[in-house]
């Protein structure tokens, strides 16, 4: 399975979506099919192509073109996929592609050998449970807790908010590593707060709160307020403050804060 992350790792696969999507290419084997996710730029789908038509590899690519959503919550889609019916544990627009790109793997093992019915396949996405990716911690008050910390992944978390927290006033708290696309990142995501909090990971490689405050500035919108935090606990109990059943909080910016905010919330929740 091949979904290509544009514009991530850049210090070390490339600059260009062309360039690392060649890098990234570097999976793909003589004789083991291919299958790529939906809805990837024409770039990345040329490189691959090109890769494996090069070493011979049986290309799927997947569309949304049969997909029919029935419903969409902060905690499951409900999706038809031809004629078949999934339940996706997972929230997100992004999550069915993801689904989709799963129900075309199993596919193409069965057509390699493997006894994999429709039934099980969506027996196993009824069953799919991923940490920090828009998971649900608690729902009253609704906190989220999303690891994305690309732009790729920012964008899929912006699309959920926009999708399943749409009415909201969502409260965010950010802490981002220095060696990511931290500024782009910002300028999507920031946007969609009404107030912001920025924390600084437990990491070498983090952006400090302060630093990652005057940056989340610019993408403010009009009297939102953007605070550095000295540490977690006090940027979580301050934004639990803020929110009640018509508001949001949501945790995001890097697969180490989200590690990290997540046992603070739990404790402070009482979950």
């Amino acid at each position: 399975m091949f979904r290509h992350h544009p514009m991530d790792h850049t210090d070390i696969l490339g600059d260009t979506v062309e360039k690392i999507a060649r890098e990234k290419a570097g999976i793909i084997k003589e004789g083991c099919p291919t299958v790529l996710a939906p809805n990837q730029s024409e770039e990345a789908t040329e490189v691959i192509r090109k890769k494996c038509a090069l070493v011979g590899s049986e290309l799927t690519v997947c569309t949304m073109d049969d997909i029919h959503i029935r419903s969409m919550t902060p905690t499951v889609n409900h999706v038809d996929y031809g004629k078949l019916r999934l339940m996706i544990p997972l929230a997100g627009p992004h999550q069915i592609e993801n689904a989709v790109t799963s129900v075309n793997v199993a596919r193409v093992l069965r057509t390699r050998g493997l006894t994999i019915s429709d039934e099980s396949i969506a027996a196993g996405i009824a069953q799919a449970r991923i940490a920090a990716r828009f998971e649900i911690i608690s729902h009253d008050p609704l906190v989220v807790v999303d690891g994305a910390h690309n732009p790729d992944g920012i964008d899929a978390l912006c699309r959920s908010i926009d999708a399943l927290l749409d009415g909201r006033s969502v409260v965010g708290i950010i802490g981002m590593l220095r060696d990511k696309a931290y500024e782009q990142a910002l300028s999507q995501i920031v946007p969609r707060f009404s107030r912001v909090f920025t924390v600084t990971p437990d990491n070498p490689r983090a952006l400090s709160a302060r630093d990652l405050a005057e940056c989340a500035k610019q993408f403010a919108g009009e009297g939102v307020t953007v605070k550095p935090m000295e540490n977690h606990k006090k940027a979580a109990e301050r934004a639990l403050e803020m929110i009640d059943e018509a508001s949001a909080l949501v945790v995001c910016g890097s697969l180490y804060l989200a590690s990290e905010m997540r046992p603070i919330l739990m404790d402070l929740l009482g979950e």
